[in-house]
């Protein structure tokens, strides 16, 4: 059942609390400047809802279905966004920065993702095929088995980030900045060894 501050459809400026949403639907719904703490949203399915200025703090997102929703200047923190088809939400408004979350099998697939921070999370699996991943940041991010393919990382900074591999001839490289580890590796995809 859906909580009673939730039956309007313009919610501004609310700070919401150990809320659970787990599998419920919500439709049309505009959020903001709000913030979400501890709160559950699991298989949740938002129908073309609003976030726009919204903090999400240790909440549980994982597998919520995203129908054509819209991200606007949001930001995760401690949050669990794990098994969420990103590609489905509103890619024309789009903005999120993730901090200290696990994505692992998120799909990013096919999205412009420009400047996307991801910092100090886990990404494991997780699908960046054919992504445009300009100036994105992966500072302190582990991305172990996850898929880059035709995927766009130009001025991307990988530096921080570990447990990936990226096929510089399967994906769009240039000014992509790589730990000298991690270049020296990319290098050997390529079959070129560097002796010192």
């Amino acid at each position: 059942m859906i909580p009673l501050p939730l039956v309007a459809d313009l919610i501004e400026d609310e700070h919401f609390e150990d809320l659970d949403l787990r599998g419920e639907v919500l439709a049309g719904k505009e959020f903001h400047g709000c913030t979400f703490t501890r709160c559950t949203f699991a298989a949740a399915r938002l129908e073309r809802c609003l976030f726009d200025h919204c903090e999400v703090e240790g909440s549980d997102w994982s597998a919520v279905r995203l129908g054509n929703s819209s991200f606007r200047a949001v930001r995760f923190t401690q949050c669990r966004v794990g098994g969420v088809d990103f590609s489905a939400a509103n890619q024309l408004m789009f903005e999120v920065r993730f901090e200290d979350c696990v994505l692992d099998f998120s799909s990013f697939v096919g999205m412009r993702l420009h400047g996307l921070q991801v910092l100090s999370s886990r990404a494991r699996e997780a699908d960046f095929t054919g992504t445009d991943l300009t100036g994105a940041c992966f500072d302190g991010t582990e991305l172990r088995g996850a898929r880059f393919w035709r995927t766009t990382l130009h001025d991307a900074d990988l530096r921080g980030a570990s447990a990936y591999a990226i096929q510089p001839d399967k994906n769009r490289l240039k000014d992509t900045r790589f730990s000298l580890d991690a270049a020296l590796d990319h290098l050997a995809l390529l079959g070129i060894r560097v002796r010192s």
